[in-house]
């Protein structure tokens, strides 16, 4: 049986032997669990996630957190509280109101709360590489990483991916191509802005010039922000791949694109997992086909050190 009432009432239920137990996320201790007596016939036990996600840490509350608690708890999950802003929040200062915070953090420690001391920034830039996807604004990636917000006004064009007709003659076009070509026309009568297609390598490269302020739009594979995140997961540091991908906003599927693997009938390759030893072409570095080759290879326990590489379009 469940019930969905507030702790505050809901603990003297348990005490009490109505309720079985209930559930309350705070930073122990809290003042609620705190003020019952020793003899409260209650106990905490870790609260567990099988496979922990990355929201989710596992951590400690101390004995002496409870009068009536008789040992650490040990391996409960734990889950931060996250400072947060909305519109109407002057983004241009928001590095200043960050490095107040945290150079007076002991002060505010002894003023209000001591666990103001706990705050630590290079800890921040950690949480932040562990949780890319959750929330982070654009301007708290670019503190936390040491760099400049873009500021180059956008030029007019629609990043889309290769010319087709430059190397196959007229007629042949890309997806993204024909879709720009839909889409020019809507984008000047609804937001007013005229634009123009201008080819590039694909997604890779499309994430870069949007950021960079080389184009207005662009269209980009969804995986783009996974394989920024795997760049992201090998430098300590926050990359600039994290600090391009926080940025960029993505705001609508269009349509979906197959991953195409088209082997020679000789070549003795029957599955990705043939790959292994043979000549792959994984297109430009800074496309989109690459980006999703290598996860290709990855999730088939293989590198581009297992394969014999090319790049080409």
């Amino acid at each position: 049986t469940y019930f969905y009432e507030a702790p505050i009432t809901a603990t003297d239920k348990v005490v009490s032997g109505e309720y079985d137990a209930t559930f309350f996320v705070s930073a122990a201790p809290i003042s609620l669990f705190a003020n019952l007596p020793s003899d409260a016939n209650v106990t905490l036990i870790p609260a567990t996630i099988p496979g922990y996600t990355t929201e989710y840490n596992i951590g400690t509350i101390p004995a002496s957190s409870y009068p009536w608690l008789d040992e650490d708890v040990e391996n409960t999950l734990t889950v931060w509280s996250m400072l947060a802003i909305g519109p109407s929040v002057d983004r241009s200062k928001l590095g200043d109101f960050l490095d107040n915070i945290y150079a007076n953090k002991d002060r505010y420690a002894t003023q209000y709360h001591a666990k103001w001391s706990e705050l630590d920034k290079a800890n921040t830039v950690s949480i932040l590489k562990t949780t890319p996807t959750n929330g982070w604004g654009t301007e708290a990636t670019h503190y936390y990483g040491d760099a400049e917000m873009p500021t180059d006004e956008p030029q007019p064009f629609f990043c889309s991916s290769v010319d087709l007709e430059a190397t196959l003659g007229p007629g042949n076009q890309t997806n993204y191509t024909k879709a720009i070509s839909d889409l020019l026309p809507i984008v000047e009568s609804t937001l007013g802005l005229s634009l123009t297609e201008l080819n590039t390598a694909g997604s890779i490269d499309n994430l870069t010039k949007l950021y960079n302020g080389e184009c207005a739009m662009a269209l980009i594979q969804d995986d783009v922000g996974g394989y920024g995140a795997a760049i992201d997961a090998t430098t300590p540091e926050i990359s600039d791949a994290m600090q391009k991908i926080q940025y960029v906003r993505a705001v609508m599927p269009l349509f979906a694109t197959q991953g195409q693997l088209i082997v020679n009938e000789n070549s003795g390759i029957n599955s990705s997992l043939d790959l292994a030893g043979k000549k792959f072409n994984m297109s430009p570095k800074t496309s989109g086909s690459y980006m999703t080759a290598s996860t290709v290879l990855l999730i088939n326990g293989l590198s581009e050190a297992d394969v014999i590489p090319s790049y080409d379009l």
